[in-house]
Order: structure tokens, then C-alpha cells, then sequence
């Protein structure tokens, strides 16, 4: 079938040619692009085309001339419509329906619509044209009518180290009357004083909540200071990381998204704790928020040689229920490493292993309470029956456990409950892998991945995918590797996982590498050697460089 030649951008609304996107001066956080069509539709452009929740944000403020206060307020589908145009180059101003320009490059960009109603448009009045605008403020809105006053260094000092035990409610009330309080409270991250610091950043948090009602564009503003300082690795920036963390923690309908740019800080190593502390603030109070952004990131500490990241790794696992890590979790028991951890309670010694077992607790806690509401007699005998599996598993014992997970498999599939079944799939794969028995395993590991697809669990998705390719690779099949490393590809790329983008395309070269196609190759181990690079991935870039050197070579290039 013959694939449509690129074409010039049109708007989705009005369907009239639009001009190429341009940056802002001076650039903001996501450093996007922006543009405005003639019907008045704003438009930004996502360079990866996995970044759409900040750049949504971005459209919005920008069609309100960055007037957070009427942009927070507007309702989708009745103040404004939003549309996207896929595989867009900002390069050449094409779209290219294949994904790839003429000279093999793959297009990944995405240009997110927003077209606002005419009311709106009333209100919010002209947005101004992106070379104009040289300060990226907003003309603010009076906000609630709650008396305001000015509040002093030494009066929110007074408040933050006094002892009160109710110190976070008066700060919320000194917040709502006077938003620079945020200001105050970030002169005090630089206290040598831990416990007065650690103050500060929970203060942060709700001082940030409450004056959000009144000023939701100096938040915004002020969240974006902290992680700019926060990524300059010549700025001190004590505290900016996890106070942060607060402000997505008290406001997460808001700033959710900017859990991905918390995570790009963990590629500076002196950050790491940082964001990981941060996020386990997040996780306690929203827990799916930061699975479905930092699951596999999460995983990949918990090898640090860092005591701290990988205790703090394996709290925030625990706190998002990431029973797919129990195994991984386990190994880390017996590690009696310590180090200082600050709780409410304040500084506490602790060590990985204890974190570990927390984190198991708590999962395996919510796990049961889940099956006590969900599983009739006959699913809770298969679970009991599963779970002898597992301990017969981890005895060495194969063939009992084989037994055991084909008695709970077959009542799981009596009572239609695909959980059950493609739990048990998966552990029988295991076990068929353990025994040798590669040809056993991969029906089960692909009737898993499945059913995990068809319930929306990418993350079980990309678990089973890695065990399907390490089978092919191991049976020498490995042409038929290539679809599942596109489909992890693109989940990877949806949770903003670069260090994951980066390994199945390098993956997806090799497979292109042994089938001959060099070019394709070429291009899979370029992009992913330039992700490398930018998350200090240097050992796989260099590995990686030598490799594209060698097929540029066979390639004449």
C-alpha cells in the first residue's frame, strides 16, 4: 500500500496553512514552540511526542496570554476544543504520515490545538504574537476576595521554627492573603538547620495550595523556578527538589505532568535522593499519578549503590502497590545499609532492607484487601492454590509448583477471571524458563500479555514483553523480536521513559542489523545513542557510537 507523501500543516479548525511554531523569549520550562492560526486557535509543538500533558498546559496559558487565573477556570468542550496533528517536523514544516522524512529520520512530533469558544475569546482578549512577547507574564486577576496583607522574612520564620504544632494551618492563612510567602519560605530552604529546612518544604506545599486560589500563575511560576534551579548543576539548590514535590503533592489536578520533569533531575546522581524523597510525598496521597509516570524508573534504583536511593526506590514501590516488583523487592531484605531519613517525626535512622519490607507489607496488605472484596470461594481456593505455587517456586521445587499453578490456573479459567489467569500464565512461564523449557513458557508469557493489554496495564505489558524477547534471543529467533520491541517502544515513549526509549530501539537496531537493513538500523541506534547522551547514559552512548561508526563505514557514509 503506498503511503501519503508529507504535506504542510493545516489547522485542524479552520483548515487553513499554518506557520511553523516558534519558541518564546525568554524560553519557558518545557521549552516548546508556539503558534496561533488565523482563526485565533493556538497551537504548541512536543518535539517527542510524549511530553503532551506539559505542552497542553502550555496551549492553555498561551491562549490566555498566560492568564492562569481565567486558564484554570475553563471547562473543556464548552470553553475550548483541543486537537492534535501527529508526526510533525518542525524542521522542514511537514507532516510526514509514515514517520520518517525522505532522509530516513524518524518524526515523532506532535502539534496540540486548542481553539477557544467565542465567549472565551471575549474575555481573554487577543493573544499576543509570539515575537512580541519578551516577558512570558500575565496580567493578573483580583482572585477571591480574601483581605491581603504582606508578610515578612522574620514573620514566616516565626511561624515555620516556633514549634506550633498547628504551624501549617496559619501558614495556609498568611498564603492566602499575601502569595509571596512562597519566596519566604524558599529563603528558609537554605538553613543550615535540617529540621528548620525540612519545615519549609512541607510549608511550601500547603502555602502553594492556598495561594493557588488567589494567584495560580505565581504558583505556577514559582514551581517552574525551583525545578530550573533544581536542573542547574551550578546552582545550590537545597530543598528545591522536594519542596517541588509538595506543590505537586497539595495541587496534583494541576501539576501532575511535572512528576517527568522531576524525573529527568534523577540523571544528576546528588539528586537522585532528592527525587525520590519528593515522590514518595506524592505517592502517599496520589499513588497511581506516580506509578504510571515513574514505574521502570523506579526499578532501575533499586540497584543503586546508593544506600538512600535504593531505600527510598523501594518506599515509593511499596506506596504505589507495585506488586510486579515483589521479587526485586525481596532481594533487597537482607541489606542492612543505613541512612538518615526525614519523616514527620523528624531525622530517623534507617535501613534498605526495613524499607524493603515495608514495601512488601504494604503491597501484599493491599493485594488482600483487594481479593477479600473481589474473589468468591472458588478464585480465593485458586489464589491460595497460586500462592503455594510461588512458595514451592522459591524451595527449588518445580514440579510441585508446576502442579499447584495448573490446579489454581484451571479454576481461575472455570470462573473467567483473566487476573488470576494471567498471574498464573506468568508464573508458569517462569518456572518452564527455570527448567529450560523455552517452548513451554512463551504461550503462556504471550496469553498474559494479552489479556494484561486488553486491561490497560502497560506495565505488566512491558514486563512480559521483556521476558518474550529474552526467549526469542535465547531460541535465536530473533527477527520475530521486532514487534514486541515497537510495542514497548511505544509504551516507553508514552510514560515519558527515555532510558526504556532507548534500549528497545537499540534492540530494534540490532534485529534490523541482522536482517540487512542498515539504514533502519542506523537510524534506531541514532536516536538512541542521542537519548543516551542526554540522560548521561555515557557508557551505552559510547558502546553505541562505536557500533553506528562501523555501519557507517559498511554503509560508505
Amino acid at each position: 500500500m503506498a503511503v501519503s507523501p508529507p504535506f504542510p500543516p493545516k489547522c485542524p479548525f479552520c483548515h487553513k496553512l499554518i506557520e511553523a511554531p516558534k519558541e518564546l523569549e525568554p524560553k519557558r520550562l518545557g521549552d516548546f514552540a508556539y503558534g496561533r492560526c488565523q482563526c485565533g486557535a493556538v497551537y504548541v509543538y512536543d518535539v517527542t511526542g510524549h511530553n503532551l500533558g506539559a505542552a497542553f498546559s502550555e496551549a492553555l496559558g498561551y491562549g490566555c496570554s498566560f492568564d492562569w487565573d481565567l486558564a484554570w477556570e475553563l471547562v473543556p468542550d464548552e470553553d475550548y476544543e483541543e486537537r492534535l496533528i501527529e508526526r510533525y517536523d518542525l524542521k522542514t514544516h511537514k507532516v510526514y504520515p509514515a514517520g520518517r522524512t525522505e532522509d530516513e529520520r524518524t518524526v515523532r512530533g506532535v502539534l496540540l490545538f486548542l481553539s477557544f469558544s467565542e465567549e472565551i475569546k471575549g474575555v481573554k482578549g487577543p493573544t499576543p504574537p509570539v515575537d512580541q512577547r519578551e516577558d512570558g507574564g500575565s496580567t493578573q486577576h483580583p482572585g477571591p476576595s480574601t483581605p491581603t496583607r504582606q508578610y515578612s522574612k522574620r514573620e514566616v520564620k516565626a511561624v515555620v521554627q516556633g514549634g506550633d504544632p498547628e504551624y501549617l494551618d496559619k501558614i495556609a492563612v498568611m498564603a492566602s492573603q499575601d502569595p509571596k510567602v512562597l519566596n519566604r519560605l524558599q529563603q528558609l530552604l537554605y538553613t543550615p538547620d535540617p529540621a528548620i529546612r525540612w519545615r519549609a518544604i512541607e510549608a511550601i506545599g500547603v502555602a502553594s495550595r492556598a495561594a493557588f486560589k488567589r494567584r495560580p500563575n505565581f504558583v505556577g511560576e514559582f514551581l517552574r523556578r525551583l525545578l530550573y534551579s533544581a536542573s542547574d548543576s551550578a546552582a545550590t539548590n537545597w530543598g528545591a527538589i522536594e519542596a517541588a514535590g509538595e506543590i505537586i503533592r497539595n495541587i496534583p489536578k494541576t501539576f501532575d505532568p511535572f512528576i517527568r520533569e522531576l524525573l529527568a533531575l534523577m540523571r544528576f546522581e546528588d539528586s537522585q535522593a532528592s527525587v525520590l524523597w519528593a515522590l514518595s510525598r506524592i505517592a502517599e496521597a496520589h499513588p497511581q499519578g506516580v506509578k504510571e509516570r515513574a514505574f521502570f524508573p523506579l526499578i532501575e534504583m533499586l540497584s543503586s549503590e546508593l544506600p538512600e536511593v535504593r531505600g527510598l526506590a523501594a518506599r515509593v514501590l511499596g506506596l504505589v502497590g507495585a506488586k510486579e516488583c515483589i521479587n526485586s523487592l525481596r532481594r533487597l531484605i537482607g541489606d542492612e545499609a543505613e541512612f538518615p531519613l526525614f519523616t514527620r517525626n523528624g531525622y530517623e535512622t534507617v535501613n534498605v532492607g526495613e524499607l524493603a519490607q515495608e514495601a512488601i507489607n504494604k503491597i501484599e496488605d493491599e493485594g488482600a484487601k483487594m481479593d477479600e472484596r473481589e474473589l468468591n470461594e472458588k478464585v480465593k481456593e485458586g489464589e491460595r492454590l497460586f500462592k503455594e505455587g510461588e512458595v514451592l517456586t522459591n524451595q527449588g521445587r518445580s514440579l510441585d509448583a508446576i502442579e499447584k499453578l495448573e490446579e489454581a490456573l484451571s479454576i481461575f479459567e472455570d470462573e473467567s477471571y483473566e487476573k488470576g489467569i494471567a498471574n498464573c500464565c506468568e508464573k508458569l512461564g517462569d518456572v518452564h524458563c527455570f527448567r529450560g523449557n523455552l517452548g513451554n513458557a512463551l504461550p503462556l508469557y504471550q496469553r498474559a500479555l494479552t489479556i494484561c493489554h486488553k486491561k490497560g496495564d502497560p506495565i505488566s505489558e512491558i514486563i512480559l514483553i521483556e521476558k518474550i524477547i529474552d526467549l526469542y534471543r535465547r531460541q535465536g529467533d530473533h527477527e520475530k523480536c521486532a514487534p514486541y520491541y515497537m510495542r514497548a517502544l511505544e509504551i516507553a515513549e508514552s510514560t515519558g521513559d527515555a532510558g526504556k526509549a532507548g534500549y528497545y530501539l537499540t534492540g530494534l537496531g540490532d534485529v534490523y542489523q541482522r536482517q540487512g537493513e542498515l539504514h533502519k538500523a542506523l537510524d534506531a541506534y541514532k536516536t538512541a545513542h542521542s537519548i543516551f547522551m542526554k540522560t548521561k547514559a555515557l557508557e551505552r552512548a559510547r558502546i553505541l557510537a562505536e557500533g553506528i561508526a562501523r555501519i557507517e563505514e559498511m554503509l560508505d557514509i
